[in-house]
């Protein structure tokens, strides 16, 4: 009998997204095997991770060594606080430099392209490239210029692209959302909290439209953690809620796949 066919949908959150490592980590220690992952922003980079083959060794490493300072670069373009050339040094020294079509797994990544205004779907190409468009936080970081688009992060249009993931064919769908359990819990200190809080708000809307196509649905706990909250000990614990998230739904996935 020919097994299921199974996708891993990677949401963004920014810090937060940190927490699909460790639901990565308890799909393999049950041995969950899953053939296509499709992701948005920081789970866009996750996901690129993973499908390149790194190891869940790997990938918490480079959580932990994240820190806010490698977003601060010189920048001339008044369209972004940051140009994103700091992040993108420090994410192409740990993203194999390949083609999305050379990589282990089926991957896909999303990003928004603002003269179309249209979602642009990167399935094919240089991985580092759609990285860096599906991670183009607006007003954070200049949007990446790509052929004659002008990308921005893939959360504007579609955060959760679960329905990018049924089109790739798989028989299941296991969607991990990093933003639906957090919640503001202090008061906005500066212009960048508001509009980080403001960002995570819009975005739960259109993701609560949008994503209705997975089979099982991950939330993990990560309410009082931010979307910049970055760093190791942060990290260790968003990856920690990523796994006790997917544990509690471990049997209810191994159920899906036997029947």
């Amino acid at each position: 009998m020919e097994r299921k066919k199974i996708a891993l949908v990677l949401g963004g959150g920014g810090a937060l997204g940190f927490c699909h490592i460790g639901v990565i980590k308890v799909l393999e220690k049950y041995k969950v095997p899953i053939d296509i992952i499709v992701g948005t922003s920081m789970g866009g980079l996750v996901g690129a991770a993973y499908a390149s083959g790194l190891s869940v060794k790997e990938m918490t490493q480079f959580a932990c060594k994240f820190k806010k300072i490698h977003f601060i670069d010189v920048n001339f373009n008044a369209s972004g606080l940051f140009s994103g050339k700091g992040v993108m040094e420090k994410i192409n020294k740990f993203l194999p430099d390949k083609n999305i079509q050379d990589l282990k797994k089926r991957f896909a990544c999303v990003a928004c392209d603002l003269y179309s205004e249209k979602e642009i779907i990167f399935n094919s190409g240089n991985v580092r490239d759609a990285v860096r468009a599906t991670l183009s936080m607006p007003g954070f970081f200049v949007p990446f210029k790509k052929d004659e688009m002008l990308l921005v992060d893939g959360g504007v249009v579609n955060n959760l692209p679960e329905d990018i993931a049924k089109d790739m064919g798989p028989d299941i769908i296991i969607s991990v959302d990093s933003i639906a359990k957090s919640f503001m819990t202090k008061k906005p200190r500066t212009i960048i909290d508001t509009l980080i809080y403001s960002i995570n708000i819009m975005t739960k809307v259109i993701q609560n439209c949008k994503a209705c196509h997975a089979n099982i649905s991950l939330q993990p706990n990560l309410s009082g953690l931010t979307l910049m909250g970055f760093g190791k000990k942060n990290a260790l614990k968003v990856i920690k809620e990523g796994e006790l998230e997917t544990e509690k739904h471990i049997q209810e996935i191994l159920d899906l796949i036997k029947k």
